[in-house]
């Protein structure tokens, strides 16, 4: 069976998109083209000849597969951009419960 292969480049976020998931690279190839190869049951990533990364192949589309190491050091904003995280809770909206009757009164009273 042949083994799939292609070149793609790594992301900002030094992730690299195959077969509909995601899978690390070390951040320092961040930008650049690597070739990446499909070995069995594991996903591996190549730069210049040098395998930089291995992974075991996501079970499903849409699976992000990391190394931690390979994320170490993305700067999140610049001391004079500093980004900031922020928690955005949404509270359900207030519903108000009318009996049956105050709806029929309503109608009624539009006809007059």
């Amino acid at each position: 069976m042949a083994r799939r292969s292609k070149v793609s480049p790594v992301a900002r976020d030094a992730c690299v998109s195959w077969g509909g998931s995601r899978y690390s690279a070390p951040r320092r190839y961040g930008g650049e083209a690597v070739w990446m190869r499909e070995e069995g049951e594991q996903v591996a990533v190549f730069h210049g000849g040098e395998r930089i990364a291995v992974h075991r192949k996501a079970a499903r589309r849409h699976e992000v597969i990391t190394v931690a190491e390979h994320h170490a050091g993305i700067p999140l904003g610049s001391p004079a951009h500093p980004k900031i995280q922020i928690r955005i809770r949404e509270a359900a909206p207030t519903v108000e419960v009318w009996p049956l009757g105050a709806y029929e009164s309503a109608v009624e009273g539009e006809g007059r």
